[in-house]
């Protein structure tokens, strides 16, 4: 079973009223110590909002607030519906429920079944006098009553069936058999001074007298097999079972008449009953114990025995107790006495400790109208212990108290403010499958937890809880991102925006990435790096990063964050262009590797910058940038950048020019035979090593310029190559004789040149320095002869090393003579071998067959019969050609 239903409306039927309307339900809070009834009416504070104050009263004289109050346990639930019409001319005397209605006796003798809206259900009219009691059977289908006209009506809830039972004197108390639909029993009590049981035989109605007192008899309780029943001198029980008394116990009275105050019993469970009298609660531990049957005894049954648990006293009037949970739930009434009179305070809903019997933390004021005129008698306190289910019982008004569940806690954790608490309860709650009102969900709990936060400038613990409070809702992402923009937050939240799962509206992004293009760079670069190209318009962005980077064209992270957008949009040439701006240079070969064609445009809108980049890579070094990637890559790229107009690009950077027209030549030669001439002037400015080499493959520019160039510059050996091709050989030789002073070069150029003119001319030129005569005569042989070459020596001329020269010169020579003499043998023998093994062949003959096959073409002999045959060292083969096939 549920606990009782409360609507709003219910809740809104709660405020107070004049006259006789419904009274208004206050709530305060006092700490164990008893509370003093002179103040007790100034401590009703609030309404049924369950506010709570400290007992230490609602201010100071200075008006600082006091202690906040503690989270109350219970939540009161006025019950409306039919009821204030149905007690607006009766009172409510008796009471009982179930898990489906409660049934109210009236001082005008009535019965009213209500729901738990106070709706009504069925009215039944059985006495004539005040109903003293009222109850239920365990299933729901009777309801009993018993008045102060002795009688006892018991009504079928389902049928027109009913029963009377007469006493002769007026009743004070009611109890069903807990099998009352089988048994048909019950207990009763009253003036007469006896408990009666009373059943239903086939022989009609039968009363049995279980105890007989002096006085009346003021309650009855009925449990298993016992019976509880209390007089004006105690309490008693008796085992049903056994049919004997088993236990009296006195009470602690505070009163010459214990019969002005009614009598509260309820079983905690089979073996515990408590009571609750006066100011007196007294708790009875009931045990069973097995004694074996007297032989003189036929009865076999458990006696049972009894012992004190707990007996105290406490500082109010009790008005009803019922178990809850591992407390106790007290209905207690303050009376105060005037010179007037005695007048009762406000009743009290109290939590009693189960051990200690002590008050809990807080006690709460049930502010009822007329409170002051009412007696202890006239309240009692009914419900469902084990439900948690409990009514507060007074003449004009039925108070729901239950415990506060999830919504509760959560809208009085909301009241005070405590809503980062409350968040913690509704995540709970959800967690645990507990259905929670709508407006208290973790969402709107959770937002009210980031109003607050932002409230008291705590963005990030706000930020922090966004995930959590809003989830995956992108509206709520972006209200709530908006929300910290206008508080300048969104540093605060930015890493916990989300990016996927759920993707916001494009403008969120878009609006974020323009406050920090606006405020911070740094960040604006992180973003545009982070989150996902999707996001956000990359040409709308671009757009206003362009205008920025006006302002600030040197800032390093705005360029950054410009060459990821522009290669998100794919534009390569620019992005290149700011990489150059970050002297980036692998990663603009990496732009390079992955799109070749962006070279040419970047070219001609970049060329220096982009060379110059490069050329600061090798350390501004011109042989490595030459032969470095920048320029291979330009060379590769020569069919679509004509290297015409590479030379014109580079028209302010003659060294840029060197090396792209080199390292063209040494890739081809023969490409850009037109840009030849001017690489010649530019490896004389730039590099004369190279120019020989130059000079030499290429043939595509213009000698006497060459010549020219080299003479300007005094490049020696340029100028006797650059001769050479001419074919003047004899300046060439001049130049190496006299200004270069090299016999070893000019011996090498003859040698070369192959004219014997051209030695005659260095012999001419040698004879003049005797130093020169010890190299010529070791390039005797060949191309000099050494008897002209000694005939030309003057006479007494003296030369170093003369008599090795000449031995190397006559060794030299027999080397040549016995060369030629076993060349010439050799020669004779291999055409001796070659003769003899011819004329071997002819004569020799071979054993041929029709199915022989020649041996070039492969046919059988037998196919050409009238074919010739002849024989050599390769076989047997036609004669004089294989016929065709």
């Amino acid at each position: 079973m549920s606990n009782p239903p409360s609507s709003a409306a219910d809740r809104r039927s709660s405020t107070q009223t004049s006259g006789n309307g419904p009274a208004k339900l206050s709530r305060s809070r006092v700490v164990t110590a008893p509370a003093d009834p002179a103040t007790s009416e100034d401590e009703t504070i609030g309404d049924v909002d369950h506010d709570h104050h400290s007992d230490t009263g609602s201010s100071d004289a200075d008006g600082s607030e006091g202690p906040e109050p503690a989270e109350p346990s219970l939540k009161y639930t006025r019950l409306t519906g039919d009821l204030p019409s149905l007690l607006a001319s009766d009172a409510v005397s008796a009471a009982a429920c179930n898990d489906k209605f409660l049934a109210l006796g009236t001082h005008w003798g009535h019965v009213y079944v209500v729901d738990f809206s106070g709706n009504l259900i069925k009215q039944f009219s059985n006495h004539s006098t005040s109903v003293a009691e009222v109850c239920i059977d365990i299933n729901a289908e009777f309801i009993a009553s018993a008045g102060g006209d002795g009688r006892v009506v018991v009504r079928s809830m389902f049928s027109d069936e009913d029963q009377c039972y007469e006493f002769q004197r007026p009743l004070k108390c009611l109890q069903l058999d807990p099998d009352f639909a089988r048994t048909r029993r019950f207990a009763t009590g009253g003036h007469a001074g006896e408990v009666v049981l009373s059943d239903r035989t086939w022989r009609g109605p039968r009363k049995v007298i279980l105890a007989s007192v002096d006085g009346i008899v003021l309650a009855v309780s009925w449990r298993g097999n016992l019976i509880a029943y209390a007089t004006e001198h105690g309490i008693g029980i008796y085992d049903v079972k056994a049919a004997r008394d088993i236990c009296q116990a006195q009470v602690p009275f505070h009163d010459d008449r214990p019969d002005l105050f009614r009598c509260h019993m309820a079983w905690k469970d089979d073996e515990n009953l408590v009571i609750g009298w006066q100011r007196a609660v007294l708790v009875l531990q009931i045990r069973v114990r097995n004694i074996r049957p007297r032989p003189c005894c036929n009865c076999s049954h458990d006696l049972t025995c009894f012992a004190h648990s707990f007996r105290t006293t406490v500082d109010f009037v009790v008005g009803g107790i019922l178990p809850y949970g591992d407390q106790y739930l007290t209905y207690g009434i303050t009376q105060r006495t005037h010179g007037d009179g005695s007048t009762s305070s406000p009743p009290e809903c109290i939590l009693l400790n189960l051990r200690t019997m002590e008050p809990a933390v807080s006690r709460d004021l049930i502010n009822l109208a007329h409170h002051e005129h009412l007696q202890p008698i006239d309240y009692s306190v009914i419900g469902l212990p084990a439900e948690q289910a409990y009514f507060l019982i007074s003449p004009r008004d039925v108070i729901s108290v239950r415990a506060r569940d999830a919504n509760d806690q959560i809208e009085w954790r909301l009241q005070h403010m405590h809503y980062e608490e409350a968040l913690q309860v509704s995540l709970f709650a959800a967690q645990q499958g507990i259905a929670i009102r709508p407006e208290y969900r973790a969402v709107q709990v959770g937002q009210q937890l980031l109003t607050d936060l932002l409230e008291h400038d705590e963005l990030e613990r706000a930020a922090g809880l966004c995930p959590m409070v809003l989830g995956k809702d992108p509206e709520l992402w972006e209200r709530w991102i908006y929300v910290f923009a206008d508080r300048d937050g969104l540093d605060a939240i930015l890493p916990c925006i989300p990016t996927q799962n759920p993707v916001l509206n494009h403008t969120v992004y878009e609006v974020i990435l323009a406050h920090y293009l606006s405020a911070n760079f740094k960040g604006f670069r992180n973003l545009i790096e982070k989150w996902p190209r999707q996001l956000y318009n990359t040409a709308s962005l671009l757009g206003a990063l362009e205008d920025t980077l006006l302002d600030f064209p040197n800032d390093e992270d705005l360029v950054q964050a410009a060459v990821v957008l522009y290669r998100v949009e794919g534009s390569s040439v620019k992005e290149i262009q700011c990489l150059i701006a970050l002297r980036d240079v692998p990663a603009c070969m990496r732009v390079l590797d992955a799109t070749p064609f962006v070279l040419t445009p970047l070219m001609r809108q970049s060329a220096a910058r982009w060379l110059d980049l490069c050329f600061d890579e090798v350390g501004r070094d011109l042989v490595k940038f030459v032969t470095s990637e920048c320029i291979a890559r330009l060379v590769q790229q020569s069919a679509v950048l004509p290297p015409g107009e590479v030379v014109e690009l580079l028209e302010d950077r003659p060294d840029f020019q060197y090396a792209y027209l080199l390292a063209l030549f040494k890739d081809d030669a023969h490409s850009a035979p037109d840009l030849q001439e001017h690489l010649l002037e530019l490896l004389v400015e730039f590099r004369s090593k190279e120019l020989l080499d130059f000079l030499k493959r290429s043939i595509y520019y213009p000698l006497d310029k060459a010549l020219a160039l080299c003479e300007s510059h005094d490049l020696l050996q340029e100028q006797v190559y650059v001769l050479g091709r001419i074919g003047n050989n004899k300046r060439a030789l001049e130049i190496m004789m006299d200004r270069m002073d090299d016999i070893h070069m000019a011996i090498d150029y003859a040698k070369r040149q192959q004219d014997e003119e051209l030695w005659n001319d260095l012999v001419d030129f040698a004879v003049q320095k005797p130093k020169y005569w010890a190299p010529l005569f070791q390039h005797t042989g060949m191309f000099l002869d050494p008897i002209k070459l000694i005939k030309r020596v003057p006479p007494g001329a003296q030369i170093s090393n003369l008599k090795s020269l000449l031995t190397s010169i006559v060794q030299d020579a027999l080397a040549q003579v016995e060369l030629r003499g076993q060349s010439h043998q050799v020669l004779r023998e291999d055409v001796l071998t070659f003769m003899r093994q011819s004329m071997r062949y002819a004569k020799s003959s071979r054993y041929v067959t029709s199915d022989t096959c020649c041996v070039r073409c492969g046919q059988a002999f037998a196919a050409n019969p009238q074919m010739p045959v002849t024989l050599d060292e390769l076989g047997a083969h036609h004669a004089p050609s294989c016929p065709e096939t």
